[in-house]
């Protein structure tokens, strides 16, 4: 077992939990957007109400506004659905803590840091988060459980930019 298959494992769950995060997020993304596009249709009405002789730089300055308002809780939604996403990977994989192959995990992150740092390097397992961290001098490998969550899912790229897309 090398990296790869631990980085496919991790991905196959961070999609699965991604499907299940999408199913649930996107109702709700919808809704927040319909919310910022009423919103920002209801700025421009009062806008266009508050006089015609200064109509077309008000229009403007509140449609300026009410794009950045719409984009402001786009970029909520959006980061809301990435951080959801990561705690319920971070979540799964913690649970691979209880399973009969960690150990092997364990022996095959060790291996890995060992290959990068050297036979000498010190591996420690960490009790906190999983996983485990390799040194030698003047190198460092984390392969604690949440960095190695971290770097599945941004090794998606833009397959995590589909839950708000």
């Amino acid at each position: 077992m090398n990296l790869d298959v631990v980085r496919d494992a991790l991905l196959a769950d961070a999609r699965a939990e991604a499907a299940t995060t999408l199913a649930e997020v996107t109702e709700w993304a919808d809704r927040e957007l319909a919310d910022a596009r009423r919103t920002a249709a209801g700025l421009l009405e009062a806008s266009e109400d508050a006089g015609r002789a200064d109509a077309e730089a008000d229009l403007a300055l509140a449609r300026a506004a009410a794009r950045r308002e719409a984009r402001r809780l786009v970029l909520v939604a959006e980061s809301q659905v990435r951080r959801e996403l990561m705690d319920r990977a971070r979540a799964a994989v913690q649970s691979l803590r209880s399973e009969p192959g960690y150990e092997r995990l364990l022996r095959e992150l060790e291996s890995l840091a060992r290959s990068q740092l050297g036979v000498d390097a010190t591996v420690v397992v960490d009790d906190q988060f999983g996983g485990l961290v390799g040194t030698a001098p003047g190198r460092r490998v984390d392969y604690t459980l949440p960095v190695l969550v971290e770097r599945g899912v941004d090794a998606m790229g833009p397959e995590v930019e589909r839950l708000w897309r």
